[in-house]
Protein backbone atom coordinates (compact mmCIF):
# COMPACT_ATOMS: atom_id res chain seq x y z
CA UNK A 1 0.00 0.00 0.00
CA UNK A 2 1.62 3.27 -1.13
CA UNK A 3 -0.17 5.80 1.00
CA UNK A 4 -1.77 4.19 4.05
CA UNK A 5 0.46 2.98 6.86
CA UNK A 6 -1.90 2.54 9.78
CA UNK A 7 -5.68 2.37 9.97
CA UNK A 8 -5.34 2.79 13.73
CA UNK A 9 -4.06 6.33 13.19
CA UNK A 10 -6.91 7.47 10.98
CA UNK A 11 -8.28 10.94 11.66
CA UNK A 12 -11.99 11.55 11.64
CA UNK A 13 -13.12 14.35 9.35
CA UNK A 14 -14.84 17.30 11.02
CA UNK A 15 -17.19 18.20 8.20
CA UNK A 16 -19.65 21.01 8.78
CA UNK A 17 -23.16 19.61 8.68
CA UNK A 18 -26.49 20.90 9.82
CA UNK A 19 -28.04 17.85 11.37
CA UNK A 20 -30.69 16.71 13.74
CA UNK A 21 -31.76 13.31 14.93
CA UNK A 22 -35.30 12.58 16.01
CA UNK A 23 -37.57 9.68 16.77
CA UNK A 24 -41.22 10.09 16.02
CA UNK A 25 -44.34 8.03 15.89
CA UNK A 26 -46.65 8.47 12.88
CA UNK A 27 -50.34 8.36 13.53
CA UNK A 28 -51.76 4.86 13.07
CA UNK A 29 -55.31 3.64 12.84
CA UNK A 30 -56.53 0.08 13.18
CA UNK A 31 -53.18 -1.12 14.50
CA UNK A 32 -52.19 -4.66 13.63
CA UNK A 33 -51.68 -6.45 16.99
CA UNK A 34 -49.05 -8.69 15.41
CA UNK A 35 -46.71 -5.73 14.85
CA UNK A 36 -44.48 -3.99 17.39
CA UNK A 37 -46.01 -0.53 17.58
CA UNK A 38 -43.53 0.45 20.29
CA UNK A 39 -40.68 0.15 17.79
CA UNK A 40 -38.37 3.17 17.94
CA UNK A 41 -35.65 3.74 15.36
CA UNK A 42 -32.63 6.00 15.73
CA UNK A 43 -30.58 7.34 12.82
CA UNK A 44 -27.08 8.76 13.01
CA UNK A 45 -24.92 10.07 10.16
CA UNK A 46 -21.13 10.18 10.33
CA UNK A 47 -18.14 10.82 8.08
CA UNK A 48 -19.97 13.25 5.82
CA UNK A 49 -17.93 14.20 2.76
CA UNK A 50 -18.87 15.99 -0.45
CA UNK A 51 -20.14 12.77 -2.05
CA UNK A 52 -20.67 10.20 0.72
CA UNK A 53 -21.94 9.65 4.25
CA UNK A 54 -21.99 6.76 6.71
CA UNK A 55 -25.49 5.89 7.95
CA UNK A 56 -26.04 4.09 11.26
CA UNK A 57 -29.50 2.83 12.19
CA UNK A 58 -30.52 1.09 15.40
CA UNK A 59 -33.82 0.29 17.10
CA UNK A 60 -35.24 -0.99 20.37
CA UNK A 61 -37.13 -3.92 18.91
CA UNK A 62 -36.19 -7.47 17.99
CA UNK A 63 -34.66 -9.01 14.89
CA UNK A 64 -38.19 -9.85 13.74
CA UNK A 65 -39.10 -6.17 13.40
CA UNK A 66 -38.53 -5.16 9.80
CA UNK A 67 -37.80 -1.61 8.70
CA UNK A 68 -36.82 0.43 5.68
CA UNK A 69 -34.45 3.36 5.22
CA UNK A 70 -34.02 5.86 2.42
CA UNK A 71 -32.28 9.15 1.63
CA UNK A 72 -33.95 12.14 -0.02
CA UNK A 73 -33.19 15.72 -1.01
CA UNK A 74 -36.80 16.71 -0.34
CA UNK A 75 -35.91 18.08 3.08
CA UNK A 76 -38.78 20.58 3.10
CA UNK A 77 -41.37 17.84 2.77
CA UNK A 78 -42.80 16.31 5.95
CA UNK A 79 -41.45 12.95 7.13
CA UNK A 80 -44.88 11.32 7.25
CA UNK A 81 -45.57 12.24 3.64
CA UNK A 82 -42.15 10.95 2.57
CA UNK A 83 -42.72 7.71 4.50
CA UNK A 84 -46.15 7.26 2.92
CA UNK A 85 -44.64 7.70 -0.55
CA UNK A 86 -41.81 5.26 0.19
CA UNK A 87 -44.27 2.71 1.61
CA UNK A 88 -46.45 3.03 -1.49
CA UNK A 89 -43.44 2.40 -3.73
CA UNK A 90 -42.53 -0.65 -1.66
CA UNK A 91 -46.08 -2.00 -1.84
CA UNK A 92 -46.04 -1.54 -5.61
CA UNK A 93 -42.70 -3.33 -6.04
CA UNK A 94 -43.11 -5.92 -3.28
CA UNK A 95 -39.34 -6.40 -3.27
CA UNK A 96 -38.27 -7.69 0.19
CA UNK A 97 -34.66 -6.70 -0.52
CA UNK A 98 -35.61 -3.18 0.63
CA UNK A 99 -36.41 -4.45 4.13
CA UNK A 100 -33.96 -4.74 7.01
CA UNK A 101 -34.30 -6.74 10.21
CA UNK A 102 -31.01 -5.89 11.90
CA UNK A 103 -31.11 -4.00 15.21
CA UNK A 104 -27.79 -2.39 14.35
CA UNK A 105 -27.20 -1.46 10.72
CA UNK A 106 -24.44 0.50 8.98
CA UNK A 107 -24.27 1.49 5.33
CA UNK A 108 -22.33 4.03 3.28
CA UNK A 109 -24.18 6.27 0.86
CA UNK A 110 -22.11 7.07 -2.22
CA UNK A 111 -22.70 9.29 -5.22
CA UNK A 112 -24.15 12.21 -3.23
CA UNK A 113 -23.93 15.75 -4.57
CA UNK A 114 -21.59 18.30 -2.94
CA UNK A 115 -23.11 21.09 -0.89
CA UNK A 116 -26.55 19.47 -0.85
CA UNK A 117 -29.10 19.07 1.95
CA UNK A 118 -30.21 15.49 2.57
CA UNK A 119 -32.55 13.70 4.92
CA UNK A 120 -32.23 10.01 5.83
CA UNK A 121 -35.35 8.37 7.24
CA UNK A 122 -35.76 4.90 8.74
CA UNK A 123 -39.21 3.56 9.62
CA UNK A 124 -40.88 0.31 10.59
CA UNK A 125 -42.72 -1.48 7.79
CA UNK A 126 -43.94 -5.06 7.48
CA UNK A 127 -43.46 -7.39 4.55
CA UNK A 128 -47.08 -6.62 3.64
CA UNK A 129 -46.25 -2.91 3.39
CA UNK A 130 -47.89 -1.81 6.66
CA UNK A 131 -46.11 1.06 8.40
CA UNK A 132 -45.81 0.70 12.17
CA UNK A 133 -43.93 1.93 15.20
CA UNK A 134 -41.85 5.10 15.16
CA UNK A 135 -39.38 6.51 12.68
CA UNK A 136 -35.91 8.02 12.94
CA UNK A 137 -34.68 10.92 10.79
CA UNK A 138 -31.36 12.71 10.39
CA UNK A 139 -30.85 15.80 8.25
CA UNK A 140 -27.36 16.62 7.00
CA UNK A 141 -25.48 18.65 4.40
CA UNK A 142 -22.61 17.36 2.28
CA UNK A 143 -19.47 19.47 2.21
CA UNK A 144 -18.27 21.61 -0.68
CA UNK A 145 -20.08 22.81 -3.73
CA UNK A 146 -21.47 26.05 -2.38
CA UNK A 147 -18.70 28.34 -3.62
CA UNK A 148 -17.66 26.65 -6.86
CA UNK A 149 -18.15 28.55 -10.11
CA UNK A 150 -19.44 25.87 -12.55
CA UNK A 151 -18.07 27.88 -15.50
CA UNK A 152 -14.61 28.05 -13.97
CA UNK A 153 -14.09 25.27 -11.41
CA UNK A 154 -10.43 26.17 -10.91
CA UNK A 155 -11.37 29.49 -9.30
CA UNK A 156 -13.92 30.18 -6.60
CA UNK A 157 -14.60 32.66 -3.83
CA UNK A 158 -12.37 30.89 -1.31
CA UNK A 159 -10.12 33.56 0.25
CA UNK A 160 -7.22 31.09 0.05
CA UNK A 161 -7.57 30.71 -3.69
CA UNK A 162 -4.76 32.04 -5.87
CA UNK A 163 -5.00 33.05 -9.49
CA UNK A 164 -2.64 30.42 -10.84
CA UNK A 165 -4.17 26.95 -10.58
CA UNK A 166 -1.85 24.22 -11.79
CA UNK A 167 -3.38 21.39 -13.78
CA UNK A 168 -6.73 21.82 -12.08
CA UNK A 169 -5.18 22.27 -8.63
CA UNK A 170 -4.44 25.40 -6.59
CA UNK A 171 -2.33 26.36 -3.60
CA UNK A 172 -4.15 26.52 -0.28
CA UNK A 173 -2.35 29.16 1.78
CA UNK A 174 -4.00 27.81 4.94
CA UNK A 175 -1.79 24.72 4.72
CA UNK A 176 1.97 24.61 5.23
CA UNK A 177 4.31 21.63 5.17
CA UNK A 178 7.69 21.39 6.89
CA UNK A 179 10.25 18.62 7.26
CA UNK A 180 11.18 17.81 10.87
CA UNK A 181 13.53 14.89 10.31
CA UNK A 182 14.18 12.17 12.88
CA UNK A 183 12.14 12.23 16.06
CA UNK A 184 9.52 10.61 18.25
CA UNK A 185 5.83 10.59 17.42
CA UNK A 186 3.05 8.61 19.12
CA UNK A 187 5.76 7.16 21.40
CA UNK A 188 7.53 5.70 18.37
CA UNK A 189 10.87 6.65 16.83
CA UNK A 190 10.90 7.70 13.18
CA UNK A 191 13.70 8.59 10.79
CA UNK A 192 11.60 11.11 8.88
CA UNK A 193 8.75 13.25 10.22
CA UNK A 194 6.80 15.77 8.18
CA UNK A 195 4.65 18.41 9.88
CA UNK A 196 1.50 19.78 8.28
CA UNK A 197 0.02 22.94 9.77
CA UNK A 198 -3.58 23.79 8.86
CA UNK A 199 -5.45 26.92 9.90
CA UNK A 200 -8.71 26.13 8.13
CA UNK A 201 -11.24 23.30 8.42
CA UNK A 202 -10.78 21.80 4.97
CA UNK A 203 -10.02 18.05 5.11
CA UNK A 204 -6.94 16.77 3.33
CA UNK A 205 -4.86 13.70 2.51
CA UNK A 206 -1.09 13.39 2.38
CA UNK A 207 1.30 11.40 0.25
CA UNK A 208 5.00 11.31 -0.65
CA UNK A 209 6.51 11.15 -4.14
CA UNK A 210 10.08 10.86 -5.38
CA UNK A 211 11.64 14.24 -6.17
CA UNK A 212 12.64 12.89 -9.58
CA UNK A 213 8.98 12.25 -10.35
CA UNK A 214 7.65 15.59 -9.09
CA UNK A 215 5.75 17.32 -11.86
CA UNK A 216 3.35 20.18 -11.19
CA UNK A 217 1.48 19.41 -14.39
CA UNK A 218 0.56 15.97 -13.01
CA UNK A 219 -0.84 17.02 -9.64
CA UNK A 220 -4.47 16.34 -10.52
CA UNK A 221 -3.54 12.93 -11.92
CA UNK A 222 -1.58 12.17 -8.75
CA UNK A 223 -4.49 13.21 -6.54
CA UNK A 224 -6.99 11.11 -8.48
CA UNK A 225 -4.69 8.09 -8.38
CA UNK A 226 -4.12 8.48 -4.66
CA UNK A 227 -7.84 8.64 -3.90
CA UNK A 228 -8.76 5.69 -6.15
CA UNK A 229 -5.92 3.60 -4.70
CA UNK A 230 -7.01 4.48 -1.16
CA UNK A 231 -10.66 3.65 -1.83
CA UNK A 232 -9.65 0.27 -3.26
CA UNK A 233 -7.58 -0.41 -0.15
CA UNK A 234 -10.48 0.57 2.15
CA UNK A 235 -12.90 -1.67 0.25
CA UNK A 236 -10.45 -4.58 0.50
CA UNK A 237 -9.91 -3.97 4.22
CA UNK A 238 -13.66 -3.77 4.91
CA UNK A 239 -14.27 -6.98 2.98
CA UNK A 240 -11.55 -8.79 4.93
CA UNK A 241 -12.41 -7.59 8.42
CA UNK A 242 -16.13 -6.81 8.23
CA UNK A 243 -15.60 -3.12 8.99
CA UNK A 244 -17.28 -0.11 7.39
CA UNK A 245 -14.54 2.47 6.99
CA UNK A 246 -14.96 5.18 4.36
CA UNK A 247 -12.63 7.65 2.71
CA UNK A 248 -13.74 10.20 5.29
CA UNK A 249 -12.05 8.10 8.00
CA UNK A 250 -8.72 8.70 6.29
CA UNK A 251 -8.93 12.49 6.10
CA UNK A 252 -7.11 14.93 8.35
CA UNK A 253 -8.27 18.38 9.43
Amino acid sequence: MKFVKHLALMAMAAVAAMAFNACNTPSQENKNPNLNHDLTLTVDVENITSTSAKIKVSHNGSAEDTWMGFVTTEVAKGERQLIAEAAAEFAASGDPIDLHASKSYVTVLKGLNPGTDYKYIAFGISEEGEVYGGYGVFEFTTSGGSNVDPDNPNNNDDPNNNDNPVSGMRVNDAWSVSYIGAGTLYDQNFDNIVKVTSVDKNPYLMTVVYASEWNTEGLMELGNYMVSDLIAYIDEFNASYGTSYTLADMLFV
